[in-house]
């Protein structure tokens, strides 16, 4: 079920990503910024998705999964590399999730992303389209991917 979601994720297919979780799950990001988030059902999973999907295109790279003592929980350790930024640099950002899995549908997920970094990523995006749009000798707007902020 994980690798699933880290497929899904990698293939930037968050539409289906909602359908992995039960109806009462419960997914909870307390690093986010400005501050923590919890996302109560399926429907606020769904809402949480769609706000995300076509403003980043994340690949999944460096995957771990870690078993645990309880049979439910796996540990996920991976990074999404986006690709490069307007500045050139790239931005890789470290998650950790820890998640129980039951009858084959995420029942709790916690969410530890590196949620600065993402926000500086999509800032950068941002300004760079900005940027492209008031100067007309620029005539693409590239895609900008979220990346290694190295």
């Amino acid at each position: 079920m994980v690798e699933r979601l880290l497929d899904l994720v990698d293939a930037g297919a968050w539409h289906l990503l909602p359908d992995l979780y039960a109806w009462d799950a419960l997914v909870e990001l307390p690093f986010a910024q400005p501050a923590p988030i919890r996302l109560d059902g399926r429907e606020a999973i769904r809402a949480h998705f769609a706000r995300v999907a076509g403003r980043v295109r994340l690949r999944v790279i460096d995957r771990h999964l870690l078993e645990t003592n309880d049979p439910e929980v796996i540990v996920a350790d991976y990074r999404y590399d986006g690709g490069p930024l307007p500045t050139g640099k790239r931005l890789v950002v470290s998650n950790v999730q820890i998640l129980r899995v039951r009858g084959g549908e995420i029942i709790t997920s916690r969410d530890f992303h590196d949620h600065v970094a993402l926000a500086a990523g999509l800032a950068a995006q941002a300004a760079d389209v900005r940027q492209r749009r008031a100067d007309p000798h620029l005539t693409a707007i590239p895609t900008v991917h979220l990346g290694d902020a190295r």
